[in-house]
């Protein structure tokens, strides 16, 4: 995504690959990665968003681990579609994360183990309209078997108290939200 390439440049980090409509980055940042990375380039006014199509890409390219970098700056609707976006490289087994600063967001579908920081806010948020027999360890306020329903912010807000959180769930989707 071109937009995302303004902080690679900044972290001097060198993308494989650049996907987007270049709305975002000046001619003279992209001619620096001619060189050293393939570029793919769109037309401004298309039905997908860059982020799309470099998921898009991904699937074509058997990638198996997909990082949205910076997607909480900015527009709502942008970041409103990187969660659709989570939802789809998890229905093709694309291991996705949202990621900017501060915070980090995904998708599950099964028993994860996080590593966080002690002290990291970690939240539960049911996708689906349940998320049955969900038990956590490695937080203040641990569930053991619970369910988490859509309209309720039970799962919101809980604290990491050890470095290593482990969520677990028998049926449902569930974003976990990481901040730092």
């Amino acid at each position: 995504m071109d937009g995302g390439l303004k902080h690679l440049d900044t972290l001097s980090i060198i993308p494989d690959v650049i996907i987007g409509d270049m709305d975002s980055v000046s001619s003279e940042m992209l001619s620096r990665y001619f060189k050293t990375s393939h570029i793919f380039t769109y037309p401004v006014e298309k039905d997908k968003t860059d982020a799309e199509l470099a998921l898009d890409w991904c699937l074509d390219n058997n990638v198996k681990e997909l990082i949205f970098v910076s997607s909480f700056d900015g527009r709502a609707d942008q970041l409103m579609s990187h969660f659709i976006l989570l939802r789809i490289a998890a229905t093709y087994g694309i291991n996705a994360e949202i990621r900017s600063n501060s915070q980090r967001v995904l998708l599950m579908e099964y028993e994860t183990l996080l590593e966080v920081n002690i002290g990291d806010t970690v939240s539960l948020i049911p996708h689906s309209k349940e998320v049955t027999g969900v038990t956590t360890s490695g937080l203040k306020y641990p569930l053991k078997g619970e369910t988490l329903f859509s309209e309720s912010t039970r799962g919101i807000s809980n604290v990491a108290i050890a470095k290593k959180v482990k969520i677990s769930f028998t049926d449902g989707l569930l974003y976990v939200m990481v901040i730092n």
